[in-house]
């Protein structure tokens, strides 16, 4: 298994963790206005542990999906941070901060997905 999976398999399993730990947080002290900021952590959870799914389980069929799922959580992330912008002075800037950071990566992992070795770890199904 090439480096780059690993880095893959791990950061995706613990972005999805950081979320679901934000997810479960936000139910609690958020207001009802802000039900949105949920949907968001848990669309982004269920993208980055079907991803890691998809590469783990080596579906080369499936690995246009992960891109398009990569590029979803991109989009869905940024939408979060316009959206929390307004509570930058609260403690919302550590989400505001992971959210960027796991933009930067999952453009990286789009682009890795794409690469020559993730093809020929997906193509071939010996070890």
């Amino acid at each position: 298994m090439p480096t780059g999976i690993k880095v893959i398999l791990i950061l995706n399993t613990l972005f999805a963790s950081l979320f679901i730990g934000n997810l479960v947080y936000m139910h609690y002290h958020v207001s009802q206005a802000a039900l949105f900021l949920l949907f968001v952590n848990l669309v982004s959870a269920s993208a980055l542990i079907l991803i890691a799914l998809i590469v783990l389980l080596r579906q080369g069929r499936l690995i246009g999906f992960a891109r398009v799922l990569a590029y979803a959580l991109i989009l869905v992330l940024g939408l979060q941070f316009l959206l929390m912008l307004k509570y930058l002075m609260s403690g919302a800037a550590l989400t505001l901060v992971m959210d960027l950071i796991v933009v930067f990566y999952a453009i990286g992992m789009r682009g890795y997905l794409a690469s020559p070795v993730a093809a020929n770890y997906f193509m071939h199904k010996t070890a």
